[in-house]
């Protein structure tokens, strides 16, 4: 029987891969396949790939550390999204779950219906496992799918939206990311005061020469019915903010304390994603 992971970010992801991997007890079964439903067309256009993805230091076991120093979500995702895709799990974009069927007796799921958002047409998939992992959006899937289940026994998740932009800078290229700092990266946190912007920038140098800086967050934005969806609810007004704040880090240093920093940055990408926050702020594992 397959499982069915409604959520292709990099919670998805990664269970398909573990899921999937030749020494997965769960590959030894026959007939087992592994599928993974996405609702946006445009693969991790969400947290999993415009948020900083940051674990500190200390969150790791020494044997892990090295590991964290590569952390790129983006990469990573995209990286998982091409081996499972190799290992043969099947990935179903844009689509999303309808309905789920079971057994009348003993109530174990049998199958799914999933409606693919391109051509409007409905398709079923057995299955004995189901894993919803869909970020803030987890408690709209898991109501829509279960409407008769109680609100106790409903996830109870929210969302937290952030802007980001992705950078490059004269005074951070590729030559200094390989002949200075020989693959380490950086990460700088920091709080302004109200009249500099009122919050707390978060900046990580990334592999390319990359620099990413976030920390214009807000619990007022309404969540998009998709992931990229962020992008038409984008306020420009915000990005501006947070472009000031990156030249404020980042520009060419000025010439004296009477002028600002000079905007010589290269915006590679603007963002806005929602994470997900649950009310213990700790992550939901359950069955």
């Amino acid at each position: 029987m397959s499982t069915v992971i409604i959520g292709g970010g990099i919670i998805g992801a990664s269970i398909a891969h573990y899921l999937s991997n030749p020494s997965s007890s769960s590959n030894a079964q026959q007939d087992y396949k592994i599928h993974v439903i996405e609702s946006s067309g445009h693969l991790f256009s969400g947290a999993s790939g415009y948020a900083a993805g940051f674990i500190a230091k200390d969150w790791f076991a020494p044997a892990l550390a090295p590991l964290g120093k590569l952390s790129d979500p983006l990469r990573l995702c995209h990286f998982l999204h091409e081996t499972t895709t190799s290992q043969g799990v099947q990935w179903h974009h844009p689509a999303h779950v309808v309905s789920v069927t079971t057994d009348p007796t003993t109530k174990i799921i049998r199958s799914v219906t999933v409606l693919n958002s391109e051509n409007q047409t409905e398709y079923t998939i057995a299955c004995r496992n189901l894993v919803i992992c869909a970020g803030p959006w987890t408690s709209r899937v898991y109501k829509t799918l279960f409407p008769s289940a109680s609100a106790t026994d409903r996830p109870h998740i929210s969302s937290l939206a952030g802007y980001s932009l992705l950078v490059r800078s004269p005074r951070h290229s590729l030559l200094h990311e390989h002949d200075q700092y020989k693959g380490k990266s950086h990460a700088v946190f920091t709080t302004l005061p109200e009249d500099d912007g009122g919050f707390s920038p978060e900046i990580f140098s990334r592999e390319g020469a990359e620099i990413y800086i976030a920390g214009l967050n807000s619990t007022e934005i309404p969540l998009p019915t998709r992931a990229e969806g962020a992008k038409a609810i984008m306020d420009k007004q915000q990005i501006a903010k947070l472009r000031k704040v990156a030249v404020q880090f980042l520009g060419k240093l000025a010439e004296n304390e009477e002028t600002v920093n000079e905007d010589d940055l290269e915006v590679l990408r603007e963002g806005l994603c929602f994470r997900p926050v649950s009310n213990t702020g700790l992550p939901i594992v359950s069955r």
